[in-house]
């Protein structure tokens, strides 16, 4: 789902606990210091941030399918993987 996210919709992750997962790549950023998911204020994850304009405009907490495909407006976001799962 990430790296189709990365594709498809601009996608950024943030890891928090091991900088090679996901996969390293040009759109995952080392956060195991924290300091962005502080800034963000995230609890929990996965969390997905919508930003227009370097502002938030909307997130969600934990995988639900619906709404990933509503907030990034990609269809067909992980088939393989249960509609919902809390995170």
């Amino acid at each position: 789902v990430l790296a189709d996210l990365s594709e498809r919709a601009g996608l950024t992750a943030y890891t928090q606990d091991d900088a090679t997962f996901p996969a390293v790549a040009d759109w995952v950023v080392d956060d195991t210091d924290l300091a962005i998911s502080w800034h963000l204020d995230l609890e929990a994850v996965p969390t997905l941030l919508r930003i227009e304009a370097g502002r938030e405009v909307e997130r969600t907490t934990g995988w639900d399918r619906d709404r990933w495909e509503q907030l990034t407006g990609v269809a067909d976001l992980g088939p393989d993987l249960p509609a919902f799962k809390p995170g």
